[in-house]
């Protein structure tokens, strides 16, 4: 049993009433009140209470009813009644009650959903939704703050004291009770309390979302023992058992807005990712256009395509019959060309393959150069079967005829040359052209990697794509003289394609 004293006698608690981690809803005790005394006016915040007079008489004033009490009476009192006792009778005054918090929920399905915001603002976004519900549903005095201390929100319920002394609504830095205390931000962070100069007991009830301290509720203003000092003889000390109403009411109250706050960035995120998903549906469906489009574009090709072998066909038939057997010839290795450009579907072949379509392509230019055309290989047998990305050194030896025959010269000389070591294949392709100045060279590297779509670049492109970084490209002026292309990549038996 926990006794309780007061102005007008005592209440005898079956247990203390509690606050945080009370599994139990209801407070019960016995309530002894003088002879003669007289327990003001108070309200019942947010519990509702069963009282049965065990004896004594006196008079109730319940939400202004008069009602005569006497022994074996039961009266029920609904949450934020206004209650007033007189004993009037020779003896005391003796009852048995039993309080319960009333539920206290918001029903965010009811709501509209607040706008989009940073979390430093989510605070007054949930409370521009919630306030109305809020001020309806609670009659305690509270006033929300946000994190830097400013007013957002209050209900101005204060005592007639409070508004006439410290008028906390309209002027709170001369109200002591609306001085913040610290909170730490961590969902651990407990209710404070703090008592004026004037014996009034306010609650500070931290707002608290993801670790994230956003603000908190002040509240209360109540005095809260007949045994500390007040200033003021009217006011009153709450019973226990209302204290504790109200320190649960603001509670909810902070649990509510916390729980919107989380409700409201999962709606968010999931709102996130409906859009994301969208967003991908919308490239989705231009992927398959695009795709539909360039089916459409190949399809096209391949059929250009087969009317050109046919085309080529029906002039080299045409050539034989006219005794012009070179020309004959040169339309075969071009056929080929195309056909083994058309044929091939696949990034990386053999390098005797390559050779092969290389010298397609050099029997071509000796259509051109006949005899001043001079070209030497330099490549191990074994290697003719290790694989190289595919097209990938006719560029480079036509580049060499670009830039290396533009200049009147009666012979063109190139040098082919692979080799292997360490699991890398080395390529030097060297022309006996003019020798490049520093700018020509400058120049002609700063396109390579400019990924401009043509010629060498096209080649650095595939190789980056093939190999990310794992390959060299270069370009310098030979020894003695001409230009040498080296490139190196792994082997694919050493190496990993990316």
């Amino acid at each position: 049993m926990y006794r309780q004293k007061t102005e007008w006698g005592y209440i005898d608690y079956f247990s203390p009433p509690k606050t945080k981690n009370d599994n139990t809803s209801l407070t019960a005790g016995i309530t002894t009140m003088f002879k003669g005394n007289h327990f003001p006016r108070h309200v019942h915040y947010g519990h509702e209470q069963i009282v049965y007079v065990i004896e004594g008489s006196g008079i109730y004033i319940i939400n202004g009813k008069i009602q005569h009490c006497s022994k074996g009476m039961l009266f029920h009192m609904p949450s934020d009644s206004v209650h007033e006792t007189f004993n009037t009778g020779p003896h005391s005054l003796r009852e048995l009650f039993i309080s319960a918090p009333t539920r206290y929920d918001l029903e965010f399905s009811s709501f509209k959903m607040m706008k989009a915001c940073k979390k430093s603002d989510m605070l007054v976004s949930a409370i521009e939704v919630l306030e109305l519900p809020l001020l309806a549903q609670t009659t305690v005095p509270f006033t929300i703050f946000d994190g830097d201390g400013n007013i957002i929100s209050q209900n101005g319920r204060y005592l007639p004291f409070c508004t006439e002394t410290c008028q906390p609504a309209s002027a709170s830095s001369t109200c002591a009770c609306m001085s913040l205390p610290q909170f730490e931000e961590a969902s651990g962070s407990a209710t404070k309390q703090f008592t004026c100069a004037y014996g009034l007991t306010t609650y500070y009830v931290p707002i608290v979302v993801n670790g994230l301290y956003l603000g908190c509720i002040a509240g209360g203003h109540f005095r809260s023992s007949a045994s500390e000092s007040c200033a003021v003889e009217e006011l009153y000390a709450l019973p226990d058992s209302t204290k504790k109403s109200i320190q649960q009411r603001l509670e909810k109250m902070s649990e509510s807005i916390v729980s919107f706050c989380e409700f409201y960035s999962i709606y968010q995120s999931l709102h996130d990712k409906d859009a994301q998903i969208q967003q991908a549906e919308i490239k989705k469906s231009m992927l398959e256009q695009n795709l539909h489009f360039t089916k459409k574009m190949v399809t096209s090709l391949r059929m250009d395509y087969h009317f050109l072998f046919n085309t080529l066909n029906t002039i080299a038939s045409m050539s034989l019959e006219s005794d012009r057997e070179d020309t004959y010839d040169a339309i075969t290795k071009l056929s080929k060309m195309l056909r083994y450009i058309m044929s091939t579907n696949q990034d990386i072949v053999k390098l005797e393959e390559e050779i092969h379509y290389l010298n397609l392509y050099l029997d071509m230019q000796k259509l051109r150069f006949g005899d001043k055309l001079c070209v030497e290989y330099e490549i191990d047998e074994a290697l003719h079967c290790v694989r190289i990305p595919f097209n990938f050194l006719q560029p480079i030896v036509e580049n060499a005829f670009v830039h290396g025959s533009s200049r009147n010269r009666h012979c063109q000389h190139i040098r082919i040359n692979v080799s292997n070591s360490d699991g890398r294949l080395l390529f030097r392709i060297w022309n006996d052209g003019q020798s490049l100045n520093p700018g020509e060279l400058e120049r002609v590297r700063n396109h390579v990697v400019a990924r401009s779509g043509h010629g060498l670049s096209l080649i650095y492109e595939k190789l980056q794509n093939l190999y990310g970084n794992d390959f060299s490209f270069h370009i310098d002026n030979a020894d003695h003289h001409g230009v040498l292309v080296q490139i190196s990549i792994p082997d694919k038996e050493g190496g990993q394609l990316t």
